[in-house]
């Protein structure tokens, strides 16, 4: 239910509403409340959560790679790309190191092509050097997944023919050798 509470609340928009929900925070409540409110304040832009947001997402990191973590470390570019880049590459680098991983981890790749075009294109591309550099096949398997994503129908309509194979051109040229 937070998640549709907070969907609500955003759309209305009320006054201070990001700093009553960074208040929530201090409080007990349940992991999904709580990924809930984190993700909204990373949505949101909500820098002055960033650290506490950060922190909350390295450890989940640590403890899983569960989805809705990499959901939430997609969302964070929004207000740290520079560290977002940095979590997601080490992130990457670690974990595509065959191909079975890269097929786990498939469907976290919408939450960071939304999240990074929301912001700056030119992350996606960053994103692929930056994984290179912490492993230069994981980072290939990175540019695949992405170029795979990009090509899906919805995404050509969304960002238009011209966009996409620009990020493409761009991923490519991140992920040769």
């Amino acid at each position: 239910m937070w998640g549709v509470a907070l969907a609500a609340l955003v759309e209305e928009n009320p006054e201070k509403l990001t700093e009553r929900l960074d208040d929530l925070l201090t409080g007990r409540m349940s992991d999904e409340g709580r990924n809930d409110i984190i993700f909204t304040l990373l949505r949101l832009g909500y820098r002055p959560a960033a650290t506490r947001c950060f922190n909350y997402v390295k450890d989940g990191l640590r403890r899983t790679g569960q989805p809705s973590v990499l959901s939430l470390l997609a969302a964070s570019c929004r207000v740290d790309p520079e560290e977002c880049l940095t979590l997601s590459s080490n992130y990457f680098g670690r974990v595509l190191r065959s191909e079975e991983a890269a097929d786990e981890n498939r469907g976290s790749i919408s939450a960071f092509v939304s999240h990074f075009m929301a912001v700056d294109e030119r992350l996606l591309g960053k994103l692929v050097e930056r994984t290179k550099t912490v492993n230069i096949d994981a980072g290939k398997r990175l540019a695949t997944l992405l170029d795979e994503y990009l090509t899906k129908p919805w995404n050509v309509r969304e960002f238009g023919e011209a966009k996409v194979g620009a990020l493409r051109e761009q991923i490519h040229a991140a992920g040769a050798t």
